[in-house]
């Protein structure tokens, strides 16, 4: 017997996941399964890690599945907002890609690279520089 990890009711398990057949979906097991990747990484960095999937799927709901950043994206990354303080409920937030990438880079990473672009001769890149590159 199993306990289910969302409503506590138990239950003969026939998959891995901690999920009764009442809760068991693709969305809450893809969600457990981030669950766990993330808490994985946490736990290998020392990090305290007690984010439950019900919290999860709470603070997913309350950002409506979409980046908590930029509000457009649907989130991929469970994102800590003081990476100190670890994988807990006060600490999460969802994510997407990209705004999980200049979270951790900075965006100054970007705003150089397009300042380094705009200076640049973009004529050098766009012409040929010789015969054979024209046909």
């Amino acid at each position: 017997m199993s306990t289910c990890c969302i409503c506590g009711d138990t239950f003969e398990a026939r998959h891995a996941y901690g999920l009764c057949p009442a809760c068991f979906s693709r969305d809450a097991a893809r969600e457990l399964d981030r669950l766990e990747t993330s808490a994985y990484k946490a736990h290998k960095q020392g990090l305290a890690t007690t984010l439950t999937l019900k919290q999860l799927l709470s603070v997913a709901s309350d950002f409506k599945g979409l980046c908590a950043f930029c509000e457009e994206y649907t989130y991929i990354v469970i994102e800590m907002v003081d990476p100190a303080k670890g994988l807990i409920y006060d600490n999460v937030v969802p994510s997407c890609k990209a705004c999980s990438h200049h979270k951790r880079y900075g965006f100054d990473v970007a705003e150089d690279r397009v300042k380094w672009y705009l200076s640049s001769d973009r004529e050098q890149h766009n012409t040929p520089q010789n015969e054979e590159e024209i046909r």
